[in-house]
């Protein structure tokens, strides 16, 4: 038999350990209850002590609480809020499939096409800029829930 050389491959990537990842829990404080994590959501409080504000102006979020000294940014990161714009996403687009869904329904059989064709994009944009302290809130809050509060995120406070 005639042999041409080939060399069988040998796979490149490393073994993978048996290992598996810890299930993430969600960190609720005692007595904290659902309702409480809405109303701080809704009144742009901080999701870690509850009662300074988050949110600056619409667009902007201040640094720290002013109750508790917890540093909004966390992690010293300037991306942090990157994920509140994955929310933000996803509570405008569950508007816009909503509301037209809700016009072709109601409007049936004579759909204003030419009206949706020109209200959609502005609402797009409307909505985008209206959901935007809400998604950085609940970035926030759900981010401190999954990944609770080191003594480094809190800044030191002197009397």
């Amino acid at each position: 038999m005639v042999s041409f050389g080939v060399v069988p491959l040998r796979s490149k990537r490393p073994k993978l350990d048996a290992r598996v990842a810890e299930p993430v829990s969600v960190v609720r404080r005692p007595g904290e209850t659902a309702g409480a994590i809405v109303r701080t959501v809704f009144r742009f409080q901080c999701p870690h002590c509850g009662h300074g504000p988050v949110i600056r102006n619409w667009i902007g979020v201040h640094e720290t609480c002013s109750g508790c000294g917890f540093r909004f940014s966390r992690d010293h990161d300037p991306l942090y809020f990157n994920g509140a714009i994955f929310v933000n996403y996803m509570l405008s687009g569950g508007l816009f499939v909503v509301s037209f869904f809700l016009t072709i329904m109601l409007t049936l059989p004579q759909v204003p096409w030419d009206t949706i064709a020109y209200a959609a994009p502005i609402g797009a944009i409307v909505s985008v800029l209206f959901f935007n302290p809400f998604s950085k809130v609940i970035w926030l809050t759900v981010d401190l829930r999954v990944r609770p509060v080191t003594e480094d995120e809190l800044e030191r406070r002197t009397p």
